[in-house]
């Protein structure tokens, strides 16, 4: 069968963007790999608002994009605050859509590689964002047709890592992951922290937040950084009494689990890009206990 894609170039032409033959055969099993692929991620639920007025926050679980959807996400680069995405590039075409859906092997691999890129240099900020807002028990709120890739980044990653056969129930012991969920932890300690014992009075930047950028370049340095500043939020949870408490210490409790684990592994001194796409599905996975606090709130 003949795959084909074409490009308007203007309003009089058409370019044929992409020409290829595959079997039937291939187009079945690759579109069954595309789902599967797409599933290679921990849990996670991102809050969103109901889309009729007035209504209740919902959790919604990742989307499977469409090749095209990839295509549209890994042109659109989100700033630091992921407060805007009218900007685009054209760094990737439909053609590598197709590629990413229906081409396998050696072959694959570069356009694999640039694509893991670009997903992290162009929607990590959006993840991180999204995250730390969740940790806070808000919604990060994104304008337009643009609040859909919240839903599908996350599963790009998780496609892209399979397809370079990265795993999940094999990354979801590294170091990169375990620093992720180190940190969506150590955020949720310190925002329960707040809400005790500032009565609310949150910082703009929680701690596990205010370390990813470093952890995602120097993930050992981060790790030194975070043995310092977690230790006053630690104590308090160690301690604490009456309503929250036991919030609090289910989070210690995560968080000494995650920490042991970390012990056992080798921390790499500098991420690479599938160790950056590790520890943002780390950060991003969902925290069982945290749901019923944040949507109450």
């Amino acid at each position: 069968m003949r795959v084909f894609a074409l490009r308007k170039i203007d309003l009089a032409r058409t370019q044929i963007s992409c020409n290829r033959q595959y079997s039937a055969e291939r187009l079945i099993a690759a579109a069954t790999e595309w789902q599967t692929s797409c599933g290679n991620v921990p849990l996670i639920e991102i809050r969103q608002w109901g889309k009729e007025k007035g209504a209740k926050p919902e959790w919604h679980l990742l989307k499977v994009p469409f090749p095209l959807e990839v295509i549209w996400c890994l042109n659109t680069p989100w700033p630091k605050a992921a407060d805007d995405a009218k900007k685009r590039v054209r760094e990737f075409s439909s053609s590598d859509g197709i590629a990413l859906l229906l081409d396998e092997g050696v072959r694959l691999k570069p356009l694999l590689e640039r694509a893991l890129h670009a997903a992290i240099r162009n929607g990590g900020n959006l993840m991180i964002v999204m995250a730390h807002t969740q940790h806070q028990g808000d919604i990060h709120k994104v304008n337009g047709k643009y609040d859909k890739q919240k839903l599908l980044l996350p599963a790009i990653l998780g496609l892209l890592l399979a397809k370079l056969e990265c795993n999940k129930g094999d990354y979801m012991k590294t170091a990169p992951y375990l620093i992720g969920r180190m940190l969506s932890l150590a955020d949720q300690i310190h925002y329960h922290y707040c809400q005790h014992v500032r009565k609310g009075g949150a910082p703009s930047q929680l701690i596990g937040n205010a370390l990813m950028a470093t952890a995602l370049e120097e993930p050992e340095k981060a790790l030194a950084l975070y043995a310092q500043r977690i230790l006053p939020y630690q104590a308090w949870a160690k301690t604490t009494g009456g309503e929250g408490a036991g919030l609090a210490k289910y989070f210690l409790s995560e968080l000494g689990k995650v920490c042991s684990e970390v012990a056992l592994v080798d921390v790499p001194s500098r991420c690479a890009d599938m160790d950056k796409a590790q520890m943002l599905l780390g950060y991003l996975a969902k925290t069982e206990k945290s749901d019923s606090t944040n949507t109450a709130q």
